[in-house]
């Protein structure tokens, strides 16, 4: 059974440009963390190889209804790693840096690096009661 495809309607057409659904749903995005979460002029973002600074200011203008100024990308080569003589390497990808025409303000819930901290403190507190009670069990069997 083949997989059923989006009809390739057009979204939206710019002088040269013609996205189509299909291409719209294949460009992935990923917002890198900011360093501040409020009056935020530019954005940092993560993509394919393959996405223009057109269709990324498309995207996000029209899915997430930012006003974009500006849109500047680079080409950057994925890590590359050694282990027992085999080389590994993780995929290229292009990182965008988008230019705000109006500051924008993020929620600090889309990167909860507290809430990770915390569980891993909780995590470490646990194991380590864990061996001390351990320990003193021992300790009353001898």
């Amino acid at each position: 059974m083949a997989p059923s495809r989006v009809p390739a309607t057009t979204l939206f057409s710019s002088s040269s440009i013609l996205l189509t659904q299909e291409q719209f749903a294949n460009l992935l995005i990923k917002l890198l963390m900011p360093t501040s979460f409020t009056n935020i002029q530019g954005i940092t973002l993560k993509t394919i190889p393959s996405a223009t600074k057109i269709k990324i200011k498309h995207v996000l203008e029209s899915l997430y209804g930012f006003v974009v100024e500006r849109v500047q990308t680079l080409n950057m080569e994925g890590k590359k790693k050694k282990r027992g003589g085999i080389l590994f390497a993780k995929p290229d990808y292009k990182k965008a840096y988008v230019t705000l025409k109006t500051p924008l303000s993020i929620n600090m819930n889309l990167f909860p690096l507290k809430m990770v901290e915390d569980a891993r403190k909780q995590i470490n507190k646990k194991n380590v009661s864990s061996v001390i009670e351990d320990e003193e069990e021992e300790e009353a069997l001898a």
